[in-house]
């Protein structure tokens, strides 16, 4: 990186001195005064953006209602044609030919719009068609239409069925039937099945200019009218709400083009969906308010302009001399602020001001800087003693252990040794980094677990191995004190029962840290032991350890959990305090 010159220090030195504080907040006062005016403006600008989306949505509305009237149109001109069907001789007169020989000539006039016309006796059964039926498919006819014909029936009036493809023609059809009565008598019924694609050809449908239309049956099938596929339509959940309710929405489709879509409910549970693309409306709104965002943060951006030129020349350029007069004050200089040949009057003042209390100030920072020094090494004397005497009080835990014959006795004057010692390395890791009240947490639990390996006559990674994984963690010492007590128990615990008869295993310690709250894990691989409980004549109960670590965790406003499979794991979580907490408290 090239060394920054003189002239470059100027150059941002006038950069910042440009946008400087007063400079903002003179800023700050012309855009106060500016709201008004520019919440107004923006507020019509977004009213037009808004009235330019809706006119999408408008288009989507009128375009469904033009698609509602021509397939209402067209059910109602089928409608018609089978009721006029119904009053024919030919059709109840039970005469086969004469009845297949009118059907055929008003399917002739008509095929551009039905697939076939047939009619039924009054079980339902097909008797005659404008299409021969085969045989084979006789049947799957007679099934078709059966719901038809108990609807037909109950309602006195045409009845549509779901849309399905016709075995005869091979087009999507919706079947339709429509019953024929004598006085109150249901004797026949009428049958038709209406092209699903001769509603694009339907009188007035070029005028609707819809591309993407669709119609869905009271089941859920859904089939395209338009040239749209259905990667113009919705998501499944939105096409849900669009299929089960009239509604209009603006929506993106399956390939991302944003629609505006309308839909309507038309008889029998069928429904129309119209899908207007948005993109060149939404293009056109967008690029409009862009363009009047972009005058306003003009007009803007030049009254900003205007107020940091004229202050710069009154205001800021006083100011930034006597700011520098007082950063080589501070950098160890006299202040000789240098101001303007003409400052303002209370620029002035306030620079001989600053020259009377700059003499004061030098002298009583020499003096504090004199006192922290001098309180940071009594700090460090104090963790200092306080190491030494706690390593003498472990030397004699140690020696009187020596001197007793009791395994029980022996083994809690080893823990007793452990606990102390665990404090002497807390208070030694204090002095040594500098750090008077925080503990760098990964070095000072390496030290510790070995520290407790090397007690218990093992050596970290022959039979028993250590694992030590620690966040870059800075924890105050009334924390840390807690918690390498926790540590030592744990582990203390692991290395005593979990690994007997020389079984080999590990014992990892984790300390991680997120969002305010440390979480500390001590765990191993050994038999299970129960969590420092002992048996006593009264029962199960928790042993000293598992006493201290609870008492320790409840101390730390934490909490613990153990667990006692496939070995033992302890778990702590504890809030992080910050330094300046932890030294009021």
């Amino acid at each position: 990186m090239p060394p920054v010159t003189a002239g470059r220090r100027h150059m941002f030195g006038r950069l910042r001195t440009l946008f400087g504080p007063i400079r903002t907040r003179l800023a700050l006062i012309v855009l106060i005064a500016a709201v008004p005016l520019l919440m107004l403006s923006a507020t019509i600008a977004w009213q037009n953006y808004r009235l330019a989306l809706d006119a999408t949505s408008q288009t989507a509305s009128r375009l469904r209602k033009a698609a509602v009237a021509r397939h209402t149109a067209a059910i109602a001109g089928a409608e018609q044609m089978m009721q006029a069907l119904s009053q024919v001789a030919e059709l109840s007169n039970g005469n086969p030919a004469a009845c297949h020989e009118r059907l055929a000539s008003v399917l002739l006039l008509q095929v551009a719009r039905y697939s076939n016309i047939a009619a039924g006796n009054r079980s339902g059964a097909i008797v005659c068609s404008a299409r021969d039926i085969p045989q084979a498919e006789l049947a799957h006819a007679d099934a078709v239409y059966a719901s038809l014909f108990a609807a037909a029936r109950l309602r006195r009036d045409l009845v549509l069925g779901t849309i399905h493809k016709s075995p005869l023609t091979g087009y999507q059809i919706i079947p339709a039937a429509y019953p024929i009565t004598a006085g109150a008598q249901v004797v026949g019924f009428v049958y038709a099945g209406l092209r699903i694609d001769s509603l694009r050809q339907f009188p007035g449908a070029q005028a609707t200019a819809a591309r993407a239309l669709w119609i869905a049956d009271s089941a859920g099938s859904l089939v395209q009218v338009s040239d749209a596929d259905k990667t113009c339509l919705p998501s499944s959940p939105l096409l849900s709400q669009l299929e089960h309710a009239p509604m209009v929405m603006d929506a993106r489709s399956t390939d991302g083009v944003p629609y505006a879509y309308a839909s309507a409910r038309l008889s029998d549970g069928y429904s129309l969906i119209v899908g207007y693309p948005a993109r060149l409306d939404q293009a056109a709104a967008t690029d409009l308010l862009i363009r009047r965002l972009g005058q306003l943060g003009l007009l803007l951006l030049l009254g900003l302009a205007a107020v940091a030129v004229g202050t710069h020349l009154a205001l800021v350029e006083p100011l930034t001399r006597l700011s520098q007069g007082v950063a080589a004050w501070r950098a160890g200089g006299a202040f000789e602020p240098n101001l303007t040949p003409y400052p303002p009057t209370e620029i002035r003042d306030l620079a001989a001001s600053f020259a009377e209390a700059t003499d004061s100030l030098r002298a009583h920072a020499i003096r504090q800087v004199a006192d922290v020094e001098k309180q940071e090494l009594l700090m460090k004397e104090i963790h200092h003693r306080v190491k030494n005497n706690l390593q003498i009080v472990a030397s004699l835990l140690n020696l009187q252990a020596a001197r007793i014959r009791q395994p029980e006795a022996r083994a809690e004057f080893a823990s007793a040794r452990d606990r102390v010692r665990a404090l002497a390395t807390l208070h030694r890791h204090l002095y040594l980094q500098g750090e008077v009240h925080t503990i760098d947490m990964p070095a000072f639990l390496k030290e510790l677990c070995g520290q407790i390996f090397n007690a218990m006559g093992e050596t970290p990674g022959r039979r028993i191995s250590l694992s030590i994984k620690a966040s870059p963690l800075q924890m105050h010492s009334d924390q840390a004190v807690p918690l390498s007590l926790i540590v030592t128990e744990a582990v203390s615990n692991a290395v005593k029962y979990a690994f007997p008869k020389g079984r080999n295993g590990v014992v990892c310690v984790r300390l991680t840290d997120a969002d305010g709250s440390a979480e500390l894990v001590v765990e191993d691989d050994g038999i299970g032991i129960p969590a420092g409980r002992t048996e006593t004549e009264t029962g199960t109960r928790d042993g000293l350890g598992l006493t201290l670590i609870r008492g320790f965790a409840r101390q730390l406003g934490g909490t613990l959990v153990v667990e006692e499979t496939d070995g033992t794991r302890y778990v702590v979580r504890v809030p992080l305090t910050p330094a300046s907490q932890s030294e009021d408290a």
